[in-house]
């Protein structure tokens, strides 16, 4: 039973710390309903995670999962203020193209999807798990190549996974 909890306590941990960030509160039924959310999720999760077998997935550590969500906000950031300069000048198409991602598992291309996704002026229309690829529907400037847009989400989000891998890996 102690392996049990000592195998599990990180990821609760990382989301109760994640729920203190998003509750912004300290009130005792907050904590309590943090913890219990917190606890049923790292036990329901621990299987995905560390589930065994060839499909097992490696977590990243806390410390790249934090540089990888801060990068994604400066995106974000980035990009709604260039969204709407795009919209603002009235200077824009809509361009839909499926990119094949250079990853290792489904759970780094969900991360990728998602990502684009929380991209202002982009949406994740499909992804294809099998092909690793990813169809991508974005608002653009009627400048932008197709080449342009892919590097763009190359060397923001597949390049930082990479990095991170790498780093994983020695």
């Amino acid at each position: 039973m102690l392996e049990y909890i000592r195998a599990r306590y990180k990821l609760f941990l990382l989301l109760f710390v994640f729920w203190l960030f998003l509750s912004s509160s300290l009130d005792p039924l907050s904590l309590i309903k943090g913890g219990v959310v917190s606890l049923v999720l790292s036990i329901m999760a621990y299987g995905v995670f560390y589930g065994g077998g060839d499909k097992s997935y490696r977590p990243f550590h806390p410390p790249r999962i934090f540089r990888y969500i801060v990068m994604l906000l400066v995106t974000v950031f980035r990009s709604a203020l260039q969204f709407l300069a795009v919209l603002f000048f009235k200077r824009y198409a809509p361009v839909v193209f499926t990119m094949k991602l250079d990853v290792k598992d489904d759970v780094e291309l969900g991360i990728i999807a998602n990502s684009i996704t929380l991209t202002p002026g982009t949406m994740t229309v499909e992804s294809n798990k099998d092909e690793k690829t990813v169809t991508v529907l974005t608002i653009a400037s009627e400048e932008a190549t197709r080449d342009h847009l892919e590097k763009v989400i190359r060397k923001r989000f597949e390049g930082t996974l990479k990095q991170y891998r790498k780093e994983d890996s020695s």
